[in-house]
């Protein structure tokens, strides 16, 4: 169970940083189209 919630946690953090840099890339492209 304990490894397992270490792998949940990670892969949390991976989500996470691929949203943020989704909705960055999302506000670089509405800069640039504008």
């Amino acid at each position: 169970p304990k490894s397992n919630s270490f792998i949940n946690g990670i892969l949390d953090k991976i989500l996470n940083d691929l949203k943020r840099t989704n909705s960055i890339k999302k506000i670089g492209r509405g800069l640039i189209e504008e």
